[in-house]
């Protein structure tokens, strides 16, 4: 198993990578997929959460969308307070 193991990854052109690899890949799925960190420890069959951090963090595709959310969440607040006091004055 393991020289087909090597052969693939060679073709495939990722160098040397080991059954741990998969554990990793394993927890970036999770992540990307929005698993929270206790499902991703439970998962990995970790027993501190720790562990799990460890095995890196999410895609940066996600922490890019995770930050523009927060980026934009004042300005959202800012507006959906700007309408209720349009609604506000317009009852008086």
């Amino acid at each position: 198993m393991h020289g087909a193991r090597k052969r693939a990854a060679e073709a495939a052109g990722l160098g040397s990578i080991g059954w741990h690899t998969f554990r990793h890949a394993d927890r970036s799925l999770l992540s990307a997929a929005g698993a929270p960190l206790d499902v991703q420890k439970e998962l990995m069959r970790h027993a501190e959460l720790r562990t799990t951090m460890g095995y890196g963090g999410a895609p940066m595709a996600n922490k890019r969308e995770a930050n523009s959310k927060v980026v934009t969440m004042p300005a959202r607040r800012t507006q959906r307070e700007e309408e209720v006091e349009r609604v506000e004055f317009a009852g008086d």
